[in-house]
């Protein structure tokens, strides 16, 4: 064998006073790997360390026997293992048991002189990350034995890296508070989170991974595509029982009603797709909203403005529905027939433009902000034609919940037959 034995003992190694230092590691160093080298043979712990540290790359720490190693991961800082396979009590792989046995999924390489196939099948059932044979070039052997340690610590990262973003956005996905689920490209649910458990009273282990499993059905009651579906399925055509808002081809916000034990409920739902690593499609993920008490809170909106409408279209008097700028936003057949032109004419133009002397008529209704109302205020106003008639104005002001004037409503009084302009 290449390597030459110098006395050693416990978890220190030395060589010839040139190399020194090889103890436990408590501290970090970000920067370098920490190796913890497991052998019998004090000659071998210090030519390998030397190498590593030479290097630059490694901290190395020793140890003599696999109870001494077992001691020195519990109080050490260490990222990779490389312990020989035949030791006194307790070989390399009764160590890697024991560590593997522990929850400990450090990497570990068998760095022995042994080279039995059933030993490196062995190791490698175990848990081994490698095996590396002693022998050959010394220069060569140790550049691999470096270079297998620091793959196997960087796939260990990469693994703890992704496996804490993983936690981190399941953690995300399951805080969202809207119902949301995703499926991969064949449809099959692979996340459902807890609001959507409750929405629904299906938890996901009854229904994630299981195929002929339609999301669809458990949310609408029917055969009704998700837009999971619609975004899965290129080319099918949108049901027209979904009232989209969005739809880029990549994302769709869509409103849809169902059936909830003989009452109608409506959901506003989102679909987008999911991409891999490699930015392909993987996937969607759909989120809804129930929307029931908004839609019926519009639609009575709805009713109640259609009834407002209704109402001043049937009024005898002329109105006129103003901004708190004195712009006009809606008038009446009774103001079209005053003024003598269709309403395309009178709406958006500012109040003044029909009054032919307008001056002071801001004053006038600057009083409204006070919370009063305008009561028989006598003003001129012009009809398309250019006649000038004399209507009596009486006016009030809807303001919002801080007391801000949101639009004025006025009505206009033409004179009665028998009254003259002076009354």
């Amino acid at each position: 064998m290449f390597l030459q034995t110098t006395q050693n003992s416990g978890c220190e190694c030395r060589m010839n006073n040139e190399y020194s230092g090889l103890k436990s590691i408590s501290g970090r160093d970000d920067e370098k790997i920490r190796v913890l080298l497991v052998d019998d043979e004090p000659g071998v712990l210090d030519v390998t360390g030397i190498f590593l540290e030479r290097s630059g790359n490694f901290i190395v720490g020793c140890c003599d026997s696999a109870a001494e190693a077992l001691k020195e991961l519990e109080v050490g800082n260490y990222d990779a293992v490389v312990c020989d396979y035949e030791m006194p009590e307790m070989n390399g792989l009764e160590l890697l048991f024991e560590i593997r046995s522990l929850g400990n999924d450090i990497p570990f390489v068998i760095f022995t002189g042994k080279g039995r196939e059933d030993v490196v099948i062995e190791a490698i059932n175990n848990g081994a990350d490698y095996y590396i044979r002693k022998g050959g070039e010394p220069k060569s052997l140790f550049a691999e034995l470096a270079h297998v340690i620091s793959e196997a610590v960087d796939k260990r990262r990469y693994a703890l890296s992704a496996g804490n973003s993983e936690r981190f956005i399941s953690g995300l996905f399951h805080h969202l508070p809207d119902p949301t689920y995703a499926v991969n490209k064949e449809g099959v649910v692979i996340a459902w989170n807890r609001a959507i458990e409750e929405m629904t009273g299906v938890n996901a282990g009854d229904i994630a991974g299981k195929y002929g499993i339609r999301p669809s059905e458990i949310l609408y009651g029917s055969g009704r595509p998700s837009l999971a579906d619609i975004l899965l399925s290129p080319g099918k055509v949108m049901p027209d029982d979904y009232n989209a808002t969005t739809n880029t081809g990549s994302m769709i916000i869509a409103d849809v009603s169902k059936d909830k034990s003989g009452k109608l409920s409506y959901m506003r739902a989102k679909g987008t797709y999911l991409y891999d690593g490699c930015g392909n499609i993987s996937g969607a993920i759909e989120s809804v909203r129930d929307i029931t008490e908004w839609k019926v809170a519009e639609m009575k909106l709805l009713r109640m403005n259609e009834y407002r409408k209704a109402l001043i279209e049937s009024h005898i008097d002329p109105l006129v529905t103003l901004s708190p700028e004195l712009r006009i936003t809606d008038v009446n057949a009774a103001t079209e027939k005053l003024l003598g032109c269709g309403r395309g004419e009178i709406v958006n133009c500012e109040l003044r433009e029909w009054l032919p002397d307008s001056e002071g008529i801001g004053e006038v209704f600057r009083s409204l902000d006070f919370g009063k109302t305008i009561r028989d205020h006598r003003l001129k106003v012009m009809k398309k034609s250019g006649e000038e008639i004399t209507v009596y104005l009486y006016a009030t002001a809807y303001s919002d919940a801080e007391g801000d004037v949101k639009c004025i409503f006025a009505e206009l009084h033409e004179p009665l037959p028998f009254m003259t302009d002076d009354e």
